[in-house]
């Protein structure tokens, strides 16, 4: 339903049909090597939001999914499905009290894919309005990658895309997420 009706921008990749790995790396490079002709030069930032689907809360993801025109039935649905959900821990001979799991995505199943792709569909938003940039996104991962007439320009706009009220910072907090610093990557290219 949300490839058919366009939910889904194009630069979000991974766990969608024709949208894996190799096509992420070659609009990436297009990006870099168009900055180029033009005499400019790029940076590229990559982020990992650390245990995405664990952190996820619920009641922000439906209100994402509302704020992306996902018809209501589907929010019930996906509401009904995160409800009333317990679980134990077990490990070494030890085994907790059975207590309640109010927010948090079961990695690995297949149809919550898509509800943490639509819950950080707002990152590419954030690059877009913050830096005109086209963000790119796989799965739990994000990608800033700037284009300038200098590395100052692209360390700039990185910034503002980070720090400026309504950036990823501030996304990360509303969206109870937080970012593995030690994945960070980033690389100038000239």
């Amino acid at each position: 339903m949300c490839e058919k009706t366009g939910i889904l921008p194009p630069n979000h990749f991974g766990g969608r049909p024709e949208r894996v790995t190799t096509n992420l790396i070659h609009l990436m490079v297009k990006t870099v090597k168009d900055a180029w002709r033009k005499g400019e030069v790029a940076s590229l930032l990559c982020l990992d939001v650390k245990g995405a689907f664990p952190s996820m809360a619920v009641d922000v993801l439906k209100h994402e999914m509302h704020q992306h025109r996902v018809p209501e039935g589907h929010v019930e649905w996906l509401g009904r499905q995160l409800e009333g959900r317990q679980m134990t821990l077990v490990f070494n001979n030890y085994q907790s009290e059975i207590f309640d799991v109010k927010d948090r995505l079961d990695q690995g199943d297949a149809q919550l894919l898509i509800a943490w792709i639509i819950y950080n569909l707002l990152i590419l938003q954030i690059f877009q309005k913050l830096a005109k940039e086209t963000g790119l996104l796989y799965v739990n991962d994000a990608a800033a990658l700037v284009t300038g007439a200098d590395f100052h320009v692209t360390h700039d706009k990185l910034r503002d895309i980070m720090n400026h009220e309504g950036g990823i910072l501030e996304w990360a907090k509303a969206h109870n997420c937080s970012f593995g610093i030690k994945k960070f990557q980033f690389v100038d290219l000239s």
